[in-house]
């Protein structure tokens, strides 16, 4: 084979001296060497080329690292480059459904945690919330209650630590709670 190029669902993330590359597919990681990672980043590699160009150590280095990338399924290899071509990229962009997907609230004097302001997060579906309680303590039973019936799939709550205290194995027994 003559060109190989990375399976378009890694990626690589170049560190301040090491690279790493990021299969999504397979939830794996791998560390290369940072001059690896240039090689990649131009799409599809020349193998006989880049080879000429490496003295005998360095085409040890390269040999072993496409070796590895090919059993681990991250590299694609062809004798055509208009085949590797038609791979396209994996376009990055999430769009999301929904106007608003996070909210946080902190409580004072001026915000009230309760049954309305519950409802109207849920109404504009808010998936995560961030709730800031410093003052109340009153307001955590019943706001967990409220949460039940909403849309809201990750909570944190940040408490004062005294308040946290009180509530004991409160915040272990809800696991759907990030203290």
């Amino acid at each position: 084979m003559k060109y190989c190029i990375l399976t378009k669902d890694c990626y690589i993330t170049d560190g301040y001296n090491r690279s790493l590359i990021s299969d999504f597919t397979r939830e794996r990681f791998y560390i290369i060497p940072k001059a690896l990672s240039k090689v990649f980043n131009k799409k599809i590699v020349d193998i006989a080329s880049l080879l000429k160009e490496l003295d005998e150590e360095e085409k040890n280095i390269f040999t072993e690292y496409l070796k590895f990338l090919n059993q681990n399924e991250s590299l694609l290899f062809s004798d055509s480059i208009e085949e590797l071509e038609r791979f396209r990229d994996i376009k990055l962009v999430f769009l999301s459904p929904l106007k608003i997907t996070n909210a946080i609230i902190e409580e004072s004097e001026f915000v009230k945690i309760d049954e309305n302001l519950i409802s109207q997060l849920t109404d504009i579906d808010i998936q995560n919330l961030e709730i800031r309680i410093f003052h109340t303590e009153e307001v955590i039973n019943d706001l967990i209650t409220l949460l039940k019936k909403s849309k809201v799939i990750n909570l944190e709550i940040m408490v004062d630590f005294n308040i946290y205290k009180k509530f004991g194995n409160f915040w272990e027994n809800n696991t759907r709670i990030a203290t």
